[in-house]
């Protein structure tokens, strides 16, 4: 498989068609530490062969810039199909983290995982609002 894009967002949801809100993002920006980030939501889209369908294991990783796992990592089984007569498919992937507590400003990621298989990350930073002077 092959990962197509991936990004974070403020809200996703898929049905027939993937839907995001809030696409873009790369900081967010805090008063104070530890502080609590409401939604925010991790989407990818993969790409596979009729060869590569099954279940698929799949984790995500939310780790921080010393490479510490912020929440504990998530674990999903997927089935990937490919229907007759196309030889390729689409995987979307869309997950949800509420109420995420950060400890620190720095850099994270969301890495994803398929069948041990690092699919690549999407970074962004937690800082401090910036001060106009």
């Amino acid at each position: 498989m092959e990962r197509q894009f991936a990004f974070v967002c403020d809200y996703a949801e898929q049905d027939n068609k993937l839907h995001a809100v809030g696409i873009g993002w790369e900081t967010i920006y805090t008063a104070n530490m530890p502080c609590t980030h409401p939604v925010m939501c991790f989407v990818a889209g993969l790409r596979g062969t009729i060869a590569e369908a099954g279940t698929k294991s799949i984790s995500l990783r939310l780790i921080d810039g010393d490479g510490e796992d912020v929440i504990p990592p998530m674990h999903h089984q997927v089935h990937f199909e490919v229907k007759q007569p196309q030889l390729e498919s689409n995987l979307r992937i869309v997950m949800n983290f509420v109420n995420v507590q950060f400890k620190k400003y720095g850099p994270y990621a969301i890495h994803l995982v398929v069948q041990g298989n690092d699919m690549g990350s999407v970074s962004f930073h937690v800082s401090e609002i910036p001060t106009t002077t």
